[in-house]
Order: structure tokens, then C-alpha cells, then sequence
């Protein structure tokens, strides 16, 4: 029995991108936005006192919610995309006799929207009435899974019909819940964790806008006094707008409240008011940040960046992902990812660059769907060095002879990155160039998702979306595909083992016809070819799933598996494609042959 080892592996930053349902043939690139808090986020505002364009469906903007109590909430479905409308409020009737209710997502969308026409806006909503920050908000609190979940499945949903998005910020509503004395005095510290998370967990790492709506002095009287929950709550608001690159204050003094006992909630002009208001600070950060890149205009003059451009060296990590972890984003040669890899017996040993203030997560699989931590919180090593960590792995199950070597998926990614550098042709085309850079360096959605694998270059997730994409790949034969750089390859490296190989996988489709693809493995200089003339879906159907079953080889080299595109229809969008899957074994070492193992493993920056 032979025994499928982590020979070869590498990291990768958890990073954001996606897009809306609707026809494929309206395909759009959207930016999407995310709105979470309590019960003003929600929204207490009375939609009978709304006029146009408020009072009915915005189609030139996207909207995505989840209900926070099941039965009391808005009437609008939940957990699809819809064109953004009133009717998702707190549905609490808190002053009572509203039947139809609407949070500030009303005005910031229609703000956002007017400002760039040329721009397709998304907004994706969850908001808890009477939540709290230090607690369900928190790091593993109920609130912010939700909240996460909610986004993941509202991209996922995004992809599904071919679009394609970037998350470029978030509006924080909240800070009621935690005008007691001592929530009160950690606020400032909470919600300053809280925005490292969702940039984390969402923004890819990247420092994005992130909008701080304050508590109101309609709501509060005494909200100038420093020594009350509420104005230590103010104070904390504004010091971390002030103080957090990319964090801006949101003024809801102008807002109007409720008649008493319920000043506590926004009326429908008050929540008008502060959607606008949420609009205009997400307004001036982006202008301080053209590319997105969690950068600003000073910042990039300083690292000399291109601020015109996310990802300046063109290694597939955007400069402002490279800049908090500590990697050069000027230097192609510089990123994230696992620079070394040493297996001794059943001991495992990963190192990765490393900066001074910084954490990472290590986690585990043993089957590429299901990850549990095997550490969490490693800290980075001394400026200027690596970090390593290393691990004695438990005698498990031998996974047999037939398992994945490699697996390429975007789903785990958000942000439409990839390493061209590495894993991707030169292209020598100036025509397809602008194309797949404007796809995110050659990705519909995905994200730069070189998770640590057995032998791997890839990411897994979700079959079909939303997958490597490649446009413009009008060629008209293998030849000149090769020529023009219309490929993509990976290298599987042996690393002194014997590897075997037994078939190849993929799901696929193209935006347009005529599609073909030839697929071969490289041994040194001796090129075979697994797959000719293969025609790819077309006109954005579903994707399809293709099983290469080649005949069965043995290597003890490195090899490199290419895709050869050519073929497409002028004008073609791209030929996209997911879960790349090679099936295989690798064989034990004489020193590795008594243990009984298999797993893999990934590495982000936390």
C-alpha cells in the first residue's frame, strides 16, 4: 500500500470575489458592499412614508439579506438576489404599525450607484436588533458567523450565473447594545478587532473601506459627556475612524429619531439620512484608494507601488495583502506563501515569511473538504525572517494507491487573483493581456488560493464556481495558443519520491463558442498529450464535468501539466474552468515506508 505524503506544499492568503443572478448574457462586474449591526442597520425606518426612487425596486442595484428572527422580520425573500427595495427591516414595529420597513441600505445604494453609473453595485445585508459587540459579534460569536456565513453564501450565489465581483467595503451600524459600563470601555478595542476580522475573513487581508456609523445625540442626550456608556461608545467610534487605516466616521447627529419612548430607532428620513451619510465617507476613502488595493496614495508612494494598479509586481497578491504580510508588493519574487517544506518520518515542518505583529492559522485536512485548525494564532517570527512551524502527525489511515495530487478551485478564494507569475504563461498578446487583467489576473471570482496541498498548487471548493478564466483565446491553433501565451500549466515537484499518475479532471464552459483545448504533461524536454481538440461548452451553459482517463505513468521527476486554449469566437469573455483535479498516489520514501498517513495542509494570514 502506498502512502499519499505532503510532499510539496504551499500557502495562500484568504482573499474575496463573485457575482449577480441574472441572465448570463447580462454578465457584470459588481462591487459589492456589506452592511452589519443592530437594529438601525436592520432598519426601523416606516417605508409608507417613502417616494421615488425609494418606494419601489432600484433594478440598477443588488440586494442580498438574511432575516434575523424568522417569523418577525421583513417580508422580502431571504437568501436570494433581488433588485434592492424597502421591506427588510427589523420588522419589529418598534414604534408599532409599521408593515413595511427599510434600513439605510435604501439610500447608500442609490448613492452609491448615482455617483458611478459606469459601476453595477451589490449590497448584502445581516443585522441583529439589540446586538452586541462584545460578545455576539466577537471573535466565534453567533452574530458574526451568521454574518460571515451569510456573505459566503451570497457570493457563492453571486458566481453562479458567470458574473464577477470584488468586496470593496463595509457600513457598521451598532454600538447601543454596549453602552454599559464596562462594554462601554473596551468598545474602542472590540471594534477595532472586529474590522481586522472582516478584513480578514472578507476583505482578503486587504485594508478596504470600512464606514462607522456613530451613535446619535437624538438618541442620546448626553452623548458629548465622556463619562457615560454612550459617549465612551461616540468617543471609541470616532478614535478608531481616525486612527484605522481605511476607516471612516459616519455622522448620524443630523438623523432623525423617533418620537419618545423610541428615540432609540432612526425614522424614515433618519434612515435616509444615514445612508446617505454612509455613502458619502465610502465616497472619500475610495478616492483615497483608487485601485482597491487597501492602499493609499501616500502608502504607495512610500512602497512604490503603481496606485493605479492593485497588484503592481504582477505576482498574483495585491499590494496591499503584501504590504500586512510583510512580503515586497514591488517585487514579483516577494509574496505570501510557504517558502519551505521538510518531512522527516511523520513530522512536518512548513516555513513562510513573516512580519512582527502578525498571526497565522494552520489548518488540516484528510479529504480537502473538511478543515479543522492544527494551530491558530502562530506568531510571526522576528522582523526580517521566517516563521517555521512544524508538527508530528498522528498515524492515520492510508488514503490507498488513488487520491488527489493537485486540485485547483476558486471557491475558496474572494477576490480574483491568481499567480500569473508561477502558475500562469507569459502572455504575449497585448489584446488578451487587458482582458484577463481586468478578470482579476486570469480569474472569473476566485482568489491567489495556493493552499498547502499533498503535492499541490490548488485550492478546493464548490465544483463549477467560480473558476479559472482565460479571454480572448481567438487563436487557431495549439501552436499559436502556445505562442500567443493562451495557456495556463502547474508543475507537479516530485521531491525525491516516486509519483504515480492515473487521471485527470475538470468542470468547464466558455462565455461565447468554438472553444478548444489540448491538454499534455511535460517530462523534461518529452511533451505527451492527454487531451486534443476538446470542445468546450458553449454560450454559458452549465458547466461540464470532463474525465481524462490517460494511461497510467510513473515519475520520479517534476511535471508539468499545460492547458492549450484556441479556437474561441471573436470577442470571447473566456473559457473558464474549476476544480482542476489530478488523481494519483505519491510513493513513500524508505525512511517514510513504516508510517501510515495521509493529510494536507494550508496556512493564512489571520
Amino acid at each position: 500500500m502506498k502512502n499519499t505524503l505532503p510532499i510539496h506544499l504551499r500557502a495562500a492568503a484568504f482573499v474575496l470575489g463573485g457575482v449577480l443572478a441574472s441572465s448570463v448574457a447580462q454578465a457584470k462586474h459588481y462591487n459589492v458592499y456589506l452592511i452589519g449591526g443592530q437594529s438601525n442597520a436592520s432598519g426601523r425606518g416606516d417605508a409608507a412614508l417613502l417616494s421615488a426612487p425609494y418606494d419601489s425596486p432600484q433594478t440598477d442595484v443588488a440586494f442580498y439579506w438574511h432575516k434575523t428572527l424568522v417569523t418577525d422580520n421583513g417580508n422580502l425573500p431571504q437568501d436570494v438576489w433581488l433588485d434592492l427595495q424597502p421591506d427588510s427591516g427589523q420588522g419589529k414595529n418598534s414604534p408599532s404599525g409599521h408593515e413595511v420597513e427599510f434600513g439605510p441600505e435604501l439610500a447608500f445604494g442609490r448613492t452609491m450607484a448615482d455617483a458611478d453609473p459606469e459601476a453595477d453595485i451589490a449590497v448584502i445585508k445581516y443585522a441583529h436588533g439589540g446586538s452586541n459587540l462584545h460578545t455576539q459579534w466577537a471573535d466565534g460569536g453567533d452574530m458574526y458567523a451568521t454574518f460571515v456565513n451569510t456573505v459566503e453564501e451570497a457570493l457563492v450565489a453571486l458566481t453562479a450565473s458567470g458574473h464577477t465581483f470584488q468586496v470593496v467595503g463595509m457600513l457598521w451600524q451598532q454600538g447601543e447594545a454596549d453602552t454599559g459600563a464596562a462594554n462601554a470601555d473596551n468598545y474602542e478595542a472590540n471594534l477595532t478587532d472586529l474590522i481586522a476580522r472582516v478584513r480578514t475573513d472578507l476583505f482578503g487581508g486587504l485594508s478596504l473601506p470600512f464606514v462607522i456609523g456613530g451613535l446619535s445625540s437624538n438618541q442620546y442626550s448626553t452623548i458629548t459627556d465622556t463619562t457615560t456608556g454612550a459617549g465612551k461608545v461616540r468617543l471609541a467610534q470616532e478614535s478608531v475612524a481616525a486612527n484605522v487605516d481605511g476607516c471612516g466616521f459616519a455622522d448620524a447627529d443630523d438623523c432623525a429619531v423617533y418620537d419618545a419612548p423610541n428615540v432609540i430607532h432612526f425614522n424614515a428620513a433618519g434612515q435616509l439620512a444615514l445612508g446617505a451619510a454612509h455613502a458619502a465617507v465610502m465616497l472619500q476613502l475610495e478616492a483615497l484608494d483608487a485601485d482597491l488595493d487597501g492602499l493609499n496614495a501616500d502608502q504607495e508612494t512610500a512602497l512604490g507601488t503603481d496606485a493605479a494598479n492593485p497588484d503592481s509586481d504582477g505576482d498574483g497578491q495585491k499590494d496591499g495583502f503584501e504590504y500586512r504580510a510583510g512580503t515586497d508588493p514591488a517585487d514579483a519574487a516577494s509574496l505570501f506563501e510557504v517558502t519551505g517544506i521538510h518531512v522527516v518520518s511523520n513530522e512536518v515542518s512548513l516555513t513562510w515569511p513573516s512580519r512582527t505583529g502578525n498571526a497565522y492559522r494552520v489548518e488540516y485536512s484528510s479529504n480537502l473538504a473538511d478543515w479543522e485548525d492544527a494551530e491558530d494564532g502562530v506568531p510571526a517570527a522576528a522582523p526580517g525572517t521566517q516563521t517555521v512551524w512544524s508538527i508530528t502527525m498522528e498515524d492515520d489511515a492510508a488514503s490507498g494507491p488513488s487520491s488527489v495530487l493537485a486540485l485547483y478551485d476558486a471557491a475558496s478564494g474572494l477576490n480574483g487573483d491568481f499567480n500569473t507569475t508561477a502558475f500562469d504563461s507569459a502572455d504575449q498578446n497585448a489584446a488578451t493581456t487587458a482582458t484577463r487583467l481586468q478578470q482579476g489576473g486570469s480569474l472569473t471570482g476566485g482568489g491567489s488560493s495556493k493552499f498547502v496541498l499533498s503535492h499541490a498548487l490548488f485550492a478546493t471548493g464548490a465544483s463549477g464556481a467560480p473558476g479559472f478564466n482565460l479571454a480572448g483565446t481567438a487563436t487557431a491553433n495549439r501552436s499559436e495558443a502556445a505562442a500567443a501565451g493562451d495557456t495556463f500549466a502547474f508543475t507537479i515537484e516530485a521531491g525525491g519520491h516516486t509519483v504515480d499518475y492515473e487521471m485527470l479532471s475538470f468542470y468547464s464552459d466558455q462565455y461565447g463558442v468554438g472553444g478548444q483545448l489540448d491538454v499534455s504533461y511535460l517530462i523534461g524536454t518529452n511533451e505527451t498529450f492527454v487531451l486534443q481538440n476538446y470542445s468546450l461548452p458553449g454560450n454559458n451553459v452549465s458547466v461540464e464535468l470532463k474525465e481524462v482517463d490517460f494511461a497510467d505513468f510513473s515519475s520520479a521527476d517534476d511535471v508539468t501539466w499545460t492547458f492549450y486554449l484556441y479556437g474561441a469566437s471573436a470577442g470571447n469573455y473566456g473559457n473558464r474552468f474549476d476544480d482542476i483535479t489530478l488523481y494519483g498516489s505519491a510513493e513513500a520514501s524508505a525512511a517514510e515506508e513504516d508510517e501510515s498517513y495521509s493529510g494536507y495542509y494550508r496556512v493564512n494570514l489571520k
